[in-house]
């Protein structure tokens, strides 16, 4: 490839295509010596090359944009398996912190309440007792 001398497009030839369009088969060599795991088929081996060149280049003029974009500031990017940091959990209050359960003896009822108003609730039939009682 002129653009990007560092790449090689391997191409196969096949003797029994499954269809006239798929005779020819290129792939993509990265310059890392990795293969780029896109098939490209054509029916010559000319066709099947000029894919493979024409989506390689597109590809790596987008990447080169998103990596310009990224260097910039301009994106951010995200961590493939991370997710973004949560902020902190806001503080709850305890419900009946401090209150203490009283059991009324005729009915049953139950209430938690402040220890300040205990005397109120023994006087209308309430003993200190659970949220089992």
């Amino acid at each position: 490839m002129a653009d990007n001398p560092e790449v090689k497009i391997i191409s196969y030839f096949s003797e029994e295509p499954i269809a006239p369009n798929m005779a020819w088969l290129a792939y993509v060599i990265l310059p890392s010596g990795k293969m780029w795991d896109v098939r490209f088929n054509g029916s010559t081996k000319e066709a099947a090359i000029e894919s493979a060149k024409r989506l390689y280049l597109s590809e790596l003029a987008r990447f080169k944009t998103n990596r310009e974009d990224i260097e910039n500031d301009k994106v951010k990017p995200v961590a493939r398996g991370k997710k973004a940091p949560r902020s902190l959990p806001s503080v709850k209050k305890s419900r009946g912190k401090g209150q203490i359960w009283v059991v009324n003896r005729k009915t049953g009822k139950r209430a938690r309440i402040d220890p300040a108003s205990l005397a109120e609730y023994e006087s209308k039939g309430f003993v200190k007792g659970g949220p089992r009682s």
